[in-house]
């Protein structure tokens, strides 16, 4: 077999993998007989899929609505207008790692001169080989003006209150066997080595796997910076590098000793190599005690 069609071989298999890896993932984001898609309770009649991925995943509601070809314009369920009333729905899997996934679906339809996009975004766990939703993680409102081509964002259904916290998270970057510690209102504290941050979610790796937990959860954030082997390191030789002086200057100006250099020399000589070990016991011992900072602190609950 010819070196290109190897590899054209194994591209598309690791396109097929990913492809059935992500509809493993969505197809927990299919609405069950209770739920649906609806617009201020009046229920959808059409759907269209957006991509190959989502109509796999999603058509199997054809028996509770009508499928419109992809591309279809579609009025949103209140909307007044004759047509064809229904969402535009795209479902993708946003991040993976180890055993948690965020998702997130969108369902777009038409507005009198606008259009609505309805996203909500899924934390989703896998166990026992099956995925399933962990609990939701926020969902949005937006408008797209037809006339001006602007975002108009509306009230948020879930909005997320610490944007703040997702910024600092995705510039900790802790991937370098750095340590960082996160305290959470529902699974306690968690120290992990690594850390990927991703929209309204954060994925922490340790010896114990890999958690992944709402930006909403985090109370506090304590970050690694470096090790205590400088200082400890430098308290340690202080009083070695002392008594190596005291040493050195004797020696160098005993007057039954062959004084082979000036007693400040000695004296800098017998610091250094009264300095040297014990500094670098020091530092080792040190390099073992981690550093912290508190980089994000919890804040109080607004009164009231």
């Amino acid at each position: 077999m010819k070196f290109p069609a190897l590899w054209l071989i194994l591209l598309v298999s690791a396109g097929c993998f990913r492809y059935n890896a992500d509809s493993a993932i969505l197809t927990e984001l299919v609405p069950g007989p209770e739920g649906g898609f609806s617009e201020e309770g009046i229920a959808a009649e059409y759907l269209s899929f957006e991509d190959d991925l989502t109509e796999s995943v999603f058509r199997v509601m054809d028996r509770r609505y009508r499928i419109a070809p992809t591309g279809t314009p579609l009025l949103c369920p209140s909307n007044p207008a004759e047509g064809m009333h229904g969402f535009n729905v795209r479902a993708r899997v946003v991040e993976r790692v180890g055993n948690q996934a965020v998702a997130d679906i969108e369902a777009r339809c038409l507005q009198p001169g606008d259009e609505m996009s309805i996203t909500s975004e899924y934390l989703l766990a896998r166990r026992n080989g099956k995925w399933s939703i962990e609990k939701p993680l926020s969902g949005s409102v937006s408008y797209l003006s037809m006339r001006q081509g602007l975002v108009m964002p509306d009230m948020p259904i879930a909005r997320n209150p610490k944007r703040d916290l997702q910024r600092l998270l995705a510039g900790i970057g802790v991937t370098d066997g750095r340590q960082v510690r996160i305290a959470t209102s529902g699974k306690g504290r968690i120290q992990a080595s690594a850390l990927t941050q991703r929209g309204d979610s954060v994925f922490l790796e340790n010896d114990a796997g890999t958690h992944g937990l709402g930006i909403a959860d985090v109370d506090s954030v304590w970050a690694q910076r470096g090790t205590a082997a400088l200082l400890v390191g430098a308290i340690a030789a202080t009083p070695c590098a002392i008594w190596g002086m005291i040493v050195g200057n004797f020696i160098a100006t005993d007057p039954d000793g062959t004084r082979p250099v000036p007693g400040p020399v000695g004296a800098l000589i017998g610091g250094v190599v009264g300095a040297l070990p014990c500094g670098l016991v020091g530092g080792a011992v040190g390099s073992a005690i981690r550093r912290w900072r508190l980089e994000y602190p919890r804040s109080p609950e607004p009164a009231g």
